[in-house]
């Protein structure tokens, strides 16, 4: 099947629950692996996904559903989210109106002002129950205990990387992690024409990417070996994104 999140979710359970082994990719690594494809019906995707699973059933891989611990984590943490991104538009909806001056206005931010309080508490409370589910259970209250243990690495992130590694058994090193989260450096060169500048793939998980970015400027500024390697490697010029991004991967090496 193709991978489309929530919605495969109900059957997977089912398949998983009657012992019926299924694989789920990634609906582009499906769509470039076929070639050139012209117009686009639910009969053709379906023809597309059984030539896929042909031709490369020795590389698929059996799925299961991470265990209930994780799935709570899921869970909390999307809730999460979704309070922060509402605190978000709030706070930018007020800084715009400051430009007006009317009673209604002042009686609006006073009530989000109400609300992004009750918002800020509920976050709070979250982050207390996403602790007791992960302390509940013994394997990855470990893992996260040496997941934090890194400087510049929190709860959140240390949440998300037991979320996303299904438990740090997902990936084989941290380079594959890298790559995952968009921080592993590529080439762009052919022959002795074409010499790019290696960078970083746009395809990645970008909430990981950011949280590990925020990672890194908290351990530039709290890890006295990673503070004298940034300074030092600035001191030879090198652009200040392309350090951070080292330093990310120097977070998630020490992680594994």
């Amino acid at each position: 099947m193709e991978h489309t999140g929530v919605y495969v979710l109900g059957l997977s359970a089912f398949l998983q629950s009657r012992q019926i082994t299924y694989a789920l990719e990634n609906p582009l690594q499906i769509k470039r692996s076929m070639g050139i494809c012209r117009g686009k019906t639910d009969r053709a995707d379906s023809s597309i996904i059984a030539q896929y699973a042909l031709r490369f059933q020795d590389r698929l891989r059996a799925y299961q559903l991470p265990c209930a611990t994780l799935q709570s984590i899921r869970i909390l943490l999307g809730q999460r989210e979704r309070l922060v991104n509402c605190m978000r538009q709030l706070e930018l909806g007020m800084q715009s109106a400051k430009a007006y001056s009317c009673n209604l206005l002042e009686e609006l931010q006073a009530a989000n002002l109400h609300i992004m309080e009750q918002m800020k508490q509920e976050t709070h409370r979250l982050d207390k129950q996403l602790q007791t589910v992960i302390q509940a259970d013994e394997t990855l209250k470990s893992r996260y205990e040496l997941i934090v243990s890194v400087p510049g690495i929190g709860l959140q992130t240390a949440a998300y990387i037991l979320l996303y590694t299904v438990g740090m058994k997902r990936f084989e090193s941290p380079r594959q992690f890298a790559c995952y989260c968009g921080v592993a450096p590529f080439d762009y060169r052919s022959g002795s024409s074409i010499r790019g500048k290696t960078r970083v793939h746009y395809l990645a998980n970008r909430k990981l990417k950011s949280l590990l970015h925020l990672c890194s400027l908290n351990a530039v500024r709290n890890d006295p070996e990673l503070k004298k390697y940034y300074e030092r490697k600035q001191a030879e010029g090198k652009n200040a994104m392309s350090v951070l991004n080292a330093i990310r991967f120097k977070l998630i090496c020490r992680v594994f």
